[in-house]
Order: C-alpha cells, then structure tokens, then sequence
C-alpha cells in the first residue's frame, strides 16, 4: 500500500479544501520514502494521522470502544470553527487516496467519509471507490468491512502510530498482554478461535442426531449457560476497559494538575525556605566583602587610580629628603669653609716674598672659587622647595604606601571584585528563584485538585481490581462449564453413533489446534530474532543484547545480554524504553510481511541524543517503503534534517496563522518553504 494524497474539507485546524501530497518521489531512478511534515505544537499534525485512521475505521479509527454519542461528539468536533466567522461551516469530510495490491492485482482506492452535523444529530457517510468506479453492490454495503479487510486494523496499529502510542507500549507494565494482542491481530488468530467453535457446533448437530434425548437436552442447556457466561464475560471485560480507561484518563489529569504546579512554580515551592536562607547568606557576604572595600577605599585605594600622581609625590619626596640633608649640614659646611678660606690666606701671605704678590693673588682667587663651588647648594635642590614638609619617618611611611598600592592592593581589589561579582550573581538567582515560588493562594486550589484526583485514581483501581477479579471468577466458570461440556460431549458421543463427518470435524479441529500452536511457535521465533535486530540496531549500547526470548504461551519477552544473563525491562532508562517499544513495533512490521506505508508522529520527543541519531540514521529511512513522519523544528531540527535528506522525497510545513484561526498547508520545511497556489485557494474557501 501506498498512500497518494490525503484530502481535508474543512477538517480540525484546516479550513475549506486542503490537498496534501503524500507520493513518494524518484529521483535518479532511487525511491526517497520519507514524506517530512513539520509544524509547531497545535498547528494540526496529528490531525493528519487522526484523519488517516478516521477515513480508513471509522470510529474504531478513534477508540477501540465509543459509544455512538461518543463518535458522533467526535464528529462534531472536528468540524472547522472560527468564531471569528459569521458562518461556520457544518459539514467536513476527509479523502484518502492509496494504491494497494488486492487479490494480486494492484489498484487506486478513493476513500471518502464525510458528515453533516445538524442540531441534534450527526449524519455520515462512506464513499469507495477503486480505479475511480464505485464498489460494486455487495462490496458497497459492507465498505467498512471491505477496508478492515484490506488494511486489518490490527495490523495498521503497527504502521500508523504517535508518541503516545511508543511510550504507552514503553511504560506499560504488562507488556506481555500488548504483545500477545498485536501477535494474535497479525495472524489473524481469531478467524482460527471461530472456526474452532464453528466445528464444535458442527459437531454438535451430528452427534444431536442419534445421541440420548436427556444427553442432547443437557448439553443444550449447558451450550446456552456457556453462550450467557460468554456474553457476560464480554459485557465484564468492556465494563473492565472502561474502568481502566477511567484510571487511565484521572492518571492524565493528575498529570496535566502537576504539569501545571509545576509550570506555576510548585517545583520551587518546597525550596522555599532553603532559597531564603540562600538569600540572607549571600546578602550577608555581600555587606561583608562592600565593607572590606570601603576599608581599602579609606586606605590606600585611591592611590591605585592614580599612579601618576603617586609618582610625583614619590619624586618630590625624595626632593624634599635631599634638601632637608643639605639644610642640615649648610650651616657646618659654611662655617668651615669661612675658616678653611682664613687658613688659606695666612699660609699664602707667609709665602708672598718667594711667589710674588700677583701669583699669590691668582692662587687665592682659584682656591676661593672651588671652595665656593664646594659650600655652594646643589643644582638640583635650588630650583626644589619643600611642600609637605614631613618628617623622615613621615616620608618613610608615605612611600611605603605608596609601594603598597603599586604591588598588593590592585590584587586584593581583584579577589575582593570577583568575590563581589560571585555573590551577587548567587543572590540575583536566589532572588529569581524566589520569585518563582507561588503564593499558598495560588498553590492551594492545585493541590487540592491533584489530592482529589488521587482520591478518585483510588477508587477508580479499587473498581478496577474488582473488575480483574469478577473478570476471572467468570473466566473460570467458563472454563468449568466447557470442562462440564466436554465430559456430556463425550458421553454423548459413547451413547451414539460417531458418523465419518464427525470423525473428519474432529481431525480438522486437532489440525486446527496444531495449527495455532506450530504457528505461534514460528512466529515467536521469527519475532524474536526480528526484535534483537531492530533493538541492536536502535539501541545505542548495541552489544549489549545478545539475544530475546518470547514465549509463544504467555508472551513473555525475556532480553539477554552479552554475558547471557536476562536483563529486566524496569533497569532500562526511560529513552531506552522508548527505543525498545518502537524496535518492537519495527519487528512485528516486519513479521507481518505487509507493505504498509510508516505514519508516525512526533515520535523523537522523550529521546537523547545518541538515540535520536539512530532513529535518525537506521530506522526512518529503512522503517518501510513510504514513511510520513510528523515532527516538530525541536525534533527533526536542521541537522537531522540534512541526515534525513537523501531520504527525503518532499517536506510540508503546516502553519497556523493565529490571526486567521486556521492551518495552511505550504511546501517545504520550518526554514525554507511556500504556500502553494492550489492550497492557499483551498484554504481560503
């Protein structure tokens, strides 16, 4: 089977007539199967899917078991509405059109449900049509029938799948029970349960012929009690899905009430006290390293900002220490250098005979000027003055200040601004953390809300486990009545003549029987070795399972790893779980040996990365020959976008454009699409 196109006249989100095309494409001569749909979070993805299983089932398409209101309130609301408009429509309809090989020939099917809704009743219909000729008579009457037929909705259930489906099979605690119900709908078991009790019957009416009147009469009571206790097993087991599904959907609402604690700040609200002690701390710490600070700001931190400054103070200091030296010792410098000069005239005057007085005279002058020059202050001290006029030890500290504030203080500054910047970062998150604890107002109706529903989730399971057990009290008396059967049966048979048909009834039964057994035996084996491949191939450990077993009785999936020891499901992570239902879901499309295009939505949601690259890489592009997957941008994003493009026959973007309250189907994924002509007219109708 594959799907060509899926219509939508005024259907959920997509107003008017929208034309979607599913065919794959050929590029190259290579078939790329996988058909990407993109859209945001309630822009109408799995409307898409829903139409599909809606067109092709029906209301068995939407529930195992609704009630006529319950479809026809479906149907209801799926009809298109904006209340924006001032008619909305009152019909919708969807079309499916598919090609499928059908008792060796292969044909396009055109399959049409539609329905009007009036004010008290909803009207629908089926149109089917095969290579554009509507069924003929008898076909026609029993379409439904015909599509279950062609397309079993067992089997489909394995093709066309969400999210939920592969985390409900992931987290279900009997998978086991989901197991055997999808083997026994992929061979078709049940057709061999009937035939078996048709035999019986059969058998019956031979033996009725010459057995004991009393015999026949009690056998006959016995066939009608086990037809009642079969008709109230069955009453009992939808009265037992109901209450599950009761259980199911308060454990939903529970979920929504926590979602919304937990979006509302409940996640915060237990970390109250300890955000609050958080706060005061780095509060504290704050104050504490500002003061610090302010210390160094009173001390020797205005000098680091001015280093310029601190070098001419520096050099004035040492200025002013030099003048300070020389005015200390000018005094005694003068006073000998004034009896240095009296020394030296009187020696020379003692020699003024033998020298001559001109030469004495030059001597003088030359001695008196470097004397001069000796006495005289210094250069550099005669254009300085002392400004501060400190003392020694005064000048000594300022400068070790000032060394200080070059070398340490820069440092401790930096510790103390980093520190600074920690703490208060720390105490902003705690602050915004705060923010987002909710207030005893507004948390108070949530919980009373959730504690309600566990009330409720309570009884409702002490309805369910009551449920189990009239369910298997019931069981059992069956199964003691056909004991009962059996036994009259075979004193029946004792009493009477066995005739040829029976004898060949009976052989056709214990065929029947091996049958069923060599079968399931079979295909439990080849699902096994199906499932450890599609498991290796998915998981990312991929040595660690060696082999599964599954056990053609009870269905039970044991999983072995490298070193031959069973591996229980509960030590799988949660993303492995999810890679385990979706490998089963793999193998049993594999065993059923039916070429059914792949429908899957949002199916990445719950899985790591390395998980999410395998699904990617080994399972999208080799799932089936036509795979339509309905993703958002957070899912396949742009770089599993270009992994899955050699794949990749077209993309669809579905957009919702809020003002319009509507879906428009456009060509292209989330960065690189446009609205074809066709849909843009369709969607405007």
């Amino acid at each position: 089977m594959k799907i060509k196109k899926l219509v939508l006249d005024n259907f959920g989100l997509f107003r008017g007539h929208n034309e979607i095309d599913l065919d794959t494409r050929v590029v190259r001569g290579k078939v790329k199967p996988i058909v990407l749909i993109g859209g945001k979070n309630g822009s109408g993805k799995t409307s898409i899917l829903e139409s599909i299983r809606l067109c092709l089932y029906g209301s068995q398409g939407i529930a195992d078991r609704i009630s006529v209101k319950g479809y026809e309130q479906y149907l209801r609301g799926r009809v298109h509405r904006d209340d924006s408009l001032l008619i909305n429509p009152t019909s919708a309809a969807v079309t499916l059109i598919f090609e499928h090989a059908h008792i060796g020939a292969k044909h396009e099917f055109t399959v049409t449900r539609s329905w009007d809704v009036k004010e008290n009743s909803v009207s629908s219909s089926l149109e089917v049509f095969r290579d554009g000729t509507p069924l003929d008579e008898i076909d026609r009457e029993n379409a439904e029938e015909f599509l279950r037929d062609l397309v079993p909705p067992g089997v489909a259930q394995l093709y066309f799948f969400d999210g939920e489906k592969i985390q409900e099979l992931a987290e279900a605690e009997d998978v086991d029970a989901a197991l055997s119900d999808a083997i026994k709908n992929l061979l078709g078991l049940e057709l061999v349960d009937r035939l078996q009790a048709d035999l019986r019957i059969y058998k019956n009416r031979i033996d009725n012929e010459d057995a004991n009147a009393d015999v026949v009469k009690t056998i006959e009571a016995m066939d009608n009690e086990l037809l009642e206790r079969r008709s109230e097993l069955v009453e009992l087991r939808k009265s037992h899905d109901a209450a599950v599904s009761q259980s199911d959907s308060i454990r939903k609402d529970i979920a929504r009430q926590e979602a919304r604690i937990a979006k509302e700040g409940g996640a915060y609200a237990n970390k109250r006290e300890e955000l609050e002690v958080q706060k005061r701390s780095h509060t504290a710490r704050i104050e504490e390293l500002e003061n610090e600070i302010r210390r160094h700001a009173e001390n020797l931190l205005p000098f680091t900002i001015v280093p310029q400054l601190c070098n001419e103070v520096e050099f004035q200091l040492s200025a002013e220490r030099k003048i300070q030296e020389w005015n200390a010792v000018e005094k005694v410098v003068e006073d000998r250098g004034s009896k240095f000069q009296i020394t030296v005239k009187k020696l020379l005057r003692q020699h003024e005979k033998d020298i001559g007085a001109e030469i004495l005279s030059g001597i003088e002058s030359e001695i008196l000027v470097a004397l001069m020059h000796f006495v005289e202050k210094p250069k550099e001290l005669s254009t300085a003055s002392a400004i501060h006029n400190l003392s020694s030890d005064q000048q000594a500290r300022l400068l070790t200040g000032i060394e200080r504030a070059r070398t340490e203080v820069p440092g401790q500054i930096e510790k103390l601004r980093k520190s600074l910047e920690k703490e208060t970062r720390s105490l902003l998150k705690a602050e915004q953390a705060l923010k987002k604890v909710p207030s005893e107002d507004q948390l108070k109706p949530m919980v009373e809300a959730i504690n309600e529903l566990n009330q409720q989730l309570g009884a409702s399971q002490t309805i369910v486990r009551q449920k189990e057990s009239a369910l298997g009290s019931a069981d059992f008396a069956i199964k003691e009545l056909e004991r009962k059967l059996e036994k009259a049966e075979k004193l029946k048979r004792e009493s009477g003549k066995l005739h040829q048909k029976q004898e060949f009834a009976e052989r056709v039964q214990a065929v029947l029987e091996e049958y069923h057994k060599k079968l399931l035996q079979a295909k439990s084996t080849e699902l096994g070795e199906a499932l450890i491949k599609r498991f290796s191939q998915l998981w990312r450990k991929g040595d660690r399972a060696k082999r599964i077993e599954i056990n053609p009785t009870t269905y039970e999936v044991v999983l072995y790893d490298r070193h031959d020891r069973a591996v229980p499901k509960k030590e799988l992570s949660a993303g492995e779980k999810q890679i385990y239902a979706i490998a089963i879901l793999w193998a049993l499309a594999d065993v059923s040996g039916r070429p059914l295009p792949m429908v899957i939505d949002t199916p990445l949601g719950r899985l790591d990365g390395d998980h999410r690259n395998h699904l990617v890489e080994r399972y999208f592009p080799h799932a089936s020959h036509q795979v339509i997957i309905l993703s958002t941008d957070t899912e396949i994003d742009e770089e599993y976008f270009n992994d899955l493009s050699p794949s990749v026959s077209h993309a669809i973007h579905l957009h919702y454009a809020k003002d319009d309250a509507r879906t428009i189907v456009e060509d292209g994924y989330f960065w690189k699409r446009r609205s074809t002509k066709k849909e843009l007219a369709g969607a405007t109708q």
